[in-house]
């Protein structure tokens, strides 16, 4: 029997890419999308051109009543799901913390927080052995945004990642022993639409400029990942965040947009004393800028930038423009 996988946000993106990756490697596939009928319709036919059953199912998974109805569409037309891939987000429009909407808050938490614990919820009680089930994976789309924090862009959008991320750790251990596997993918910036749609259409290139393996990551690269994660290969791996994001891992700075006047400044990463005195103890010496800290909280910061290939400014990988589909299509 094949294993049956539910994918949210599938019509576009890194879902889309994710459902036809696993109907190629074998599974049925629950395609969600939000409101594109017709980008959903063509995934279906792919996954069925590589030999898969596959259904489209409209649903916003901001609202527990669709997210619950996706979950019961997928038990008539394929069979009790084997494999949930929580990817369907939102990420709002980019601003500071000052010009944030409540209702852009409240919805970009409703869609990302919310939608990945009502799916889990939805997917434990299919999956789980104490309740009959046969166990299964769980993967959660997570960003760098969640470590990097997206500041003066998406700093709202980066809490309800840090969010996911804790939520993939928790159901992890939690579910483990009923034979559920749940684990996360930190996502860096990818080639979607979602940077035209969050007004940033710029930004695939300024961070391609500045990633380690100079560019981008492509859906593909992401559905890779994630059909890992849910198979036999990745068997004791639970609990786990996983980053793909071509080594941009590392925060680096800019200034708020108008704010500083010629050349970009680097970012201030204060250090703990406590490393400031191992390496003294090695070196024999008390480094510069130690001496007066009390505590192990505090410490001498240094410098973390790096120049962008096409303009020789600063720029700063926040992690946060990766497409997921779903709510946003």
């Amino acid at each position: 029997m094949r294993p049956i996988a539910i994918v949210t946000g599938a019509s576009h993106g890194i879902g889309a890419a994710t459902a036809r990756l696993f109907a190629a490697e074998g599974y049925d596939v629950c395609i969600n999308y939000l409101s594109d009928a017709a980008a959903a319709s063509r995934v279906v036919d792919d996954c069925k051109a590589a030999g898969a059953r596959a259904v489209a199912v409209q649903g916003d998974m901001g609202k527990i009543e669709d997210i619950q109805a996706l979950f019961s569409a997928c038990d008539d037309a394929l069979g009790r799901v084997t494999c949930l891939v929580n990817n369907a987000g939102i990420i709002g429009s980019a601003c500071r913390i000052e010009d944030l909407q409540p209702a852009t808050l409240e919805r970009t938490f409703r869609v990302n927080v919310f939608g990945v614990m009502y799916c889990i919820q939805e997917a434990a009680k299919r999956m789980s052995t104490r309740r009959g089930g046969k166990g299964g994976a769980i993967v959660n789309m997570s960003s760098l945004a969640a470590y990097l924090g997206s500041p003066n862009e998406y700093v709202h959008y980066a809490a309800s990642k840090g969010a996911v991320e804790s939520i993939s750790i928790g159901a992890g251990k939690e579910l483990a022993p009923e034979g559920i596997r749940v684990n996360a993918i930190r996502v860096g910036t990818t080639n979607t639409r979602i940077h035209t749609q969050g007004g940033n259409p710029e930004r695939p290139a300024r961070i391609a400029a500045v990633t380690p393996m100079g560019r981008i990551a492509e859906p593909e690269d992401i559905a890779r990942a994630t059909l890992w994660l849910a198979s036999p290969g990745s068997g004791f791996v639970t609990g786990t965040l996983i980053t793909v994001s071509g080594g941009s891992d590392a925060p680096i700075a800019s200034p708020r947009p108008g704010s500083w006047p010629g050349s970009w400044r680097s970012l201030q990463i204060p250090l703990g004393i406590a490393r400031y005195r191992i390496g003294a103890a090695r070196r024999g010496a008390t480094p510069t800028g130690a001496s007066n800290c009390n505590s192990a909280s505090a410490g001498r910061a240094f410098s973390l930038h790096r120049p962008s290939a096409s303009s020789g400014q600063y720029e700063r990988e926040s992690g946060a423009a990766q497409e997921y589909g779903g709510a946003s299509t």
